[in-house]
């Protein structure tokens, strides 16, 4: 059977997310890779079209509809997708020709359609070739909201929020952010090597990585391709991380020899920060409600060959039910929440969460804030985390903890926001129990 080609699979990716299983995009990107017998550039094509054509579905959305007849909701969701692969090929990536672009979708059309789709796209494509130049984008002057929404491809109504809170021109700022590739780090297990050697052997398995500031076990990774065939990875010595997200456990401080709580905690990222932190000792249990995830956090524990994890199945809001209260020194909050601090990594996020979703998810962090107060001794800390960037998931939910909650006082807070050299945001409060 012959190889796929870049741009077909790319359509396989973006299609899968729309079936009877409504996964994540990333996901099914790395089952079609893992399948595939790519070639490093064709695989750099893929991720590229797949994370673009997501990431600017709005702008390649309101192009459509400004050449050609049709409403953007009448067309059929698999020519959609031809079209925005295509389209974003010839708007945002200089090194692929327009011809190519172009003829590969109107072959794709044909054959995942039939000729009356090939012929449709060949038409929109054709008009945005001759008119792309003076394509008549609002500019901020018109209509602010509308400008930053269509030109930087963001929900309407989450611009308008971050415009509130943050002003226009550092609303710009995040929303040029959220469309950069995401740095890619590493998070060196120190208990079985030093991070100059991660970067070593990783060096012999043809990977090129540098050590990053922000946290002393962080490494960026500089050549692209999958990590999760390393004999590095096999080994346990590294857990692909963001820095923003090592800095939670830190913020936790976890001892040796202490007992630890991780509510939300799957897939392990800082459940395992933390015990390699403790030197492996002591005991942290890991809750999570979702049991495909807490096998993963399973997997990771067992890769990085920690034994002092715990997974437990549960749901956080009811802790008091089964584990002893004031038990813990330590607790970890990471909630669910909007994951608007992490927009760029997450593609498909700015498409899934909705206006109306922030209060409930609100209501759901304050729920288990209140439920991880109980399992603290006197003394002892809790920290909250998110990746969201929204005052009423963050600062506020806090705030109203502690009002609830008058022997817990808020030793500090940080709120990060997405910026250009590549840090994710999302916000951290450490707080401990007095008395």
């Amino acid at each position: 059977m012959p190889q796929t080609s870049p741009r077909e699979c790319a359509l396989d990716v973006l299609q899968a997310p729309t079936g009877p299983s409504k996964g994540f995009v990333e996901t099914a990107l790395h089952t079609q890779l893992a399948a595939g017998a790519f070639s490093p550039a064709d695989r750099a094509l893929i991720t590229e079209l797949v994370y673009g054509a997501t990431r600017r579905r709005l702008t390649l959305d309101w192009v459509i509809e400004r050449t050609s007849d049709r409403p953007i909701e009448k067309l059929d969701p698999a020519l959609r997708l031809i079209l925005h692969v295509a389209l974003y090929q010839v708007l945002f990536m200089d090194k692929v020709p327009d011809y190519a672009a172009v003829n590969e979708a109107v072959e794709a059309a044909k054959r995942r359609l039939h000729a009356g789709a090939a012929k449709f796209a060949n038409a929109v494509l054709r008009t945005v070739l001759r008119t792309k130049a003076r394509l008549p984008w609002p500019t901020p002057d018109q209509d602010l909201v509308e400008h930053l929404a269509v030109v930087h491809s963001h929900p309407r109504w989450l611009v308008r929020r971050w415009l509130d809170h943050f002003g226009p021109d550092t609303t710009a700022e995040i929303c040029k952010a959220d469309n950069l590739p995401p740095a890619i780090t590493l998070r060196v297990n120190r208990l079985k090597l030093s991070r100059d050697e991660l970067i070593q052997r990783l060096a012999s398995e043809s990977v090129e990585a540098e050590a990053v500031g922000g946290d002393e076990a962080a490494v960026r990774v500089r050549t692209p391709g999958p990590l999760d065939t390393l004999q590095t990875f096999a080994r346990g010595e590294f857990y692909i991380q963001d820095v923003t997200a090592m800095s939670v456990a830190r913020l936790l401080d976890p001892r040796p020899g202490e007992r630890v709580l991780d509510l939300c905690a799957a897939p392990g990222g800082k459940t395992t920060h933390c015990a390699e932190l403790m030197d492996d000792t002591g005991r942290v249990v890991a809750c999570d409600l979702d049991e495909k995830r807490l096998g993963l956090l399973a997997a990771n524990v067992a890769r990085l060959g920690l034994t002092c994890v715990e997974p437990a199945r549960c749901d956080a809001r009811h802790l008091p039910e089964l584990l002893p209260a004031a038990s813990f020194d330590r607790v970890l909050l990471d909630a669910p929440c909007s994951n608007t601090g992490v927009l760029r990594r997450r593609a498909e996020a700015r498409w899934r969460v909705k206006e109306n979703d922030i209060g409930p998810l609100s209501e759901r962090q304050g729920e288990l804030l209140d439920a991880a107060a109980l399992m603290l001794k006197p003394g002892a800390v809790l920290v909250y985390s998110t990746c969201s960037i929204e005052p009423e998931e963050n600062a506020r939910a806090v705030r109203a903890f502690l009002s609830r909650h008058g022997e817990f006082a808020l030793e500090g807070e940080t709120a990060l926001l997405p910026d250009a050299a590549g840090a994710d945001g999302g916000y951290m409060a450490r707080l401990t129990r007095q008395g």
